[in-house]
């Protein structure tokens, strides 16, 4: 084989790099174009977009060296939608008009014109904002949870024995009824990016929590009023309604405090396909043919300009439009609630001077993992959209439930601590958990006023309903064996109460969101 020489590769290569150059030098040309050429040079457009210059495809401007062209063109700009001009002389520097031509300061010799290529305003922001960023606030209301009566009162008067018990001549102080029915606030992010200019398919992510809200109650007494916890006493031998006094006069004074919180918080990650689209298409100078063409809008209308239904359609239609899209989503969906409850109380023996503090605490986790599906809608009407979204997650809730007590009791001053509180005891103190099938199905309704910006404010309502979990209040057993209070007297012939109730609910959570959007 042979090799040519060096200096004929160089050559070579010089060659090459001078066909470069001068494929590189062929807009220099245009700009300086001889009298008397033959062709026209085109040049790129320009448009003028939040984003600074950009090339277009959708046009070109054309350099004649035969001098001005005596027809007209059409221009746009953001007061007239279109017209008829003659020629403009070239001014001395650069213009650029909104989807219009561009001129260059040229010799007298030659003129640049263009027939400007007209699209919807709305399609033209759209196809330049692939990703979306949204937060919301939420006022929502969650459902409620029945508690069992923990705290009673009598009249000043009534029997030790009688004395704050059920069924007896009692006043219910604490319990008996629902907690937690209550409005929450929150806030809701969402993000999002389109994987085509015509939002034919994208994926977004979503996070939103309510804020941990609460109840609390507390009572103090030397006696009078009155205070005590009632329970069913199910010792060796009793079966009957009973109750510990926590103040009474002349046997003992004390406190009892409350507290009560709630928190759900979810995470989901979502894949959207479009299924239906009903956006017209429109020609090169944005004339809607009222043609459904779903991702392929623009690319199968051939009216000619003019001649689609609403020539000159740039800001029209952004004001008059009235498109529909459908689609479907898919993806992951996490959600935890968790609720905790506690009850301390507080007494001193009038007779013998002893201290007793005894604890009790509720706590409940459900944590949800499972896909989700559902469907989106949007109706756009001008500057108003409507959207309705249905969705199902379906999976597997993790319940987690941890009961704790503990007391201390002071005797001459030298305190004594051990497990069991009052309606926490060493029969259902713990950390125990399982696995349940749940679904959570959710609603949601929007409307937006949408800006030419891309910016959305909207107000719209919420709703999802989360099946089989645990609320700490309902966890508590009342029914108690005596012989597990302090000091114990174990190990008991009685019931092993209380117990581990594992007593399953529903969650409903809805409400108003009010959130801003920006399409960038």
């Amino acid at each position: 084989m042979s090799v040519p020489h060096p200096r004929l590769r160089g050559a070579a290569v010089c060659a090459t790099i001078s066909l470069l150059l001068c494929q590189l030098l062929l807009t220099d040309l245009a700009v300086a174009a001889p009298q008397g050429a033959s062709k026209s040079v085109p040049l790129p457009l320009y448009d003028a977009s939040e984003d600074g210059r950009k090339p277009s495809t959708n046009g070109r401007v054309y350099a004649f060296s035969s001098g001005p062209v005596e027809r007209p063109i059409r221009q746009t700009s953001h007061s007239q939608f279109s017209t008829t001009v003659p020629p403009i002389p070239i001014p001395a520097e650069q213009i650029i008009h909104d989807g219009g031509p561009v001129y260059y300061d040229q010799p007298a010799s030659t003129q640049y014109f263009s027939e400007p290529v007209y699209r919807p305003l709305y399609r033209q922001q759209e196809q330049l904002r692939h990703r979306w960023f949204s937060a919301e606030a939420l006022l929502w209301w969650t459902s409620s949870v029945d508690m069992p009566v923990l705290a009673t009162t009598s009249p000043q008067g009534t029997p030790a024995n009688e004395a704050g018990v059920l069924g007896q001549n009692t006043s219910v102080l604490l319990g008996g009824g629902d907690i937690f029915g209550f409005a929450q606030g929150g806030v809701r992010l969402r993000a999002g990016k389109w994987f085509d200019k015509d939002d034919g398919s994208g994926i977004l992510a979503e996070f939103f929590i309510l804020g941990s809200r609460g109840e609390n109650y507390s009572a103090v007494s030397n006696g009078d009023p009155i205070l005590a916890r009632p329970f069913f006493n199910a010792g060796p031998g009793n079966n009957f309604q009973d109750s510990q006094l926590i103040a009474y006069p002349g046997l003992a004074s004390g406190s009892l405090r409350f507290n009560a919180e709630t928190r759900m918080y979810s995470v989901g990650l979502q894949y959207w396909e479009e299924i239906y689209d009903s956006r017209c298409c429109c020609n090169s100078c944005g004339d809607c043919c009222g043609v459904p063409c779903g991702n392929s809008c623009g690319d199968v209308c051939s009216a000619s300009c003019g001649e689609g239904c609403g020539g000159g359609c740039l800001f029209e239609q952004w004001r008059n439009r009235d498109d529909t899209t459908i689609g479907i989503i898919l993806g992951p969906r996490f959600t935890h609630l968790d609720d905790t409850l506690s009850v301390r109380e507080r007494l001193t023996s009038v007779a013998t001077g002893s201290q007793f503090d005894l604890s009790d605490s509720f706590k409940t986790e459900n944590s949800f993992l499972g896909g989700e599906i559902g469907v989106r809608a949007r109706r756009r009407r001008g500057d108003l959209t409507f959207d309705l979204g249905l969705q199902l997650a379906i999976g597997a809730t993790h319940q987690e439930l941890d009961i704790n007590g503990r007391n201390t009791i002071t005797t001459n001053g030298v305190p004594t601590s051990s497990a069991g509180g009052f309606l926490a005891q060493q029969s259902n103190i713990g950390n125990y958990d399982r696995n349940r099938f749940s679904l959570i199905p959710a609603l949601d309704l929007k409307v937006a006023y949408e800006t030419r910006k891309g910016w959305r404010f909207s107000v719209g309502y919420n709703l999802m309903y989360w099946t089989n979990v645990l609320r700490a209040a309902e966890q508590i057993d009342t029914v108690v064996n005596e012989d597990y209070f302090a000091p114990a007297n174990l190990p008991s012939l009685g019931a092993s109460r209380p117990a581990p109730l594992f007593r399953e609910s529903d969650y409903l959570a809805h409400g108003l969101t009010f959130g801003i959007e920006k399409r960038y």
